[in-house]
């Protein structure tokens, strides 16, 4: 948890916690989405657009079938091919270092941790 410099009753502080923690997963529900799209990912699209697969589009995602179950949409197979997709495309800024790992501007992270 992180430590809050200002005073607030706990009730607020407890709202504030759950729409900080509510942000989290929707941040982390959309970079799904769009690692799926990276990885052109084919998803069944609904009936009423046609039916059949296609590559997923996040700006189309509610053609999909089930685009809006975050818990069902992806296969575990899914998930964690864009989540390798993501680690493996992280990049260092400069003076990025992990223990004693100096990295180099632009160098892969993802590859040596």
């Amino acid at each position: 948890m992180f430590k809050y410099d200002f005073c607030c009753p706990n009730d607020v502080m407890i709202i504030f916690m759950l729409c900080e923690c509510y942000c989290r997963v929707l941040v982390a529900i959309i970079s799904l989405l769009k690692g799926a799209e990276e990885l052109c990912i084919r998803k069944p699209v609904k009936l009423e657009y046609g039916g059949g697969n296609k590559e997923f589009v996040f700006e189309d995602r509610h053609f999909f079938v089930e685009s809006d179950n975050a818990a069902t949409f992806f296969t575990s197979q899914e998930r964690q091919s864009i989540v390798r997709h993501m680690l493996f495309s992280l990049r260092a800024h400069h003076g990025d270092s992990v223990e004693k790992i100096q990295f180099l501007e632009g160098q892969a992270v993802g590859m040596n941790v």
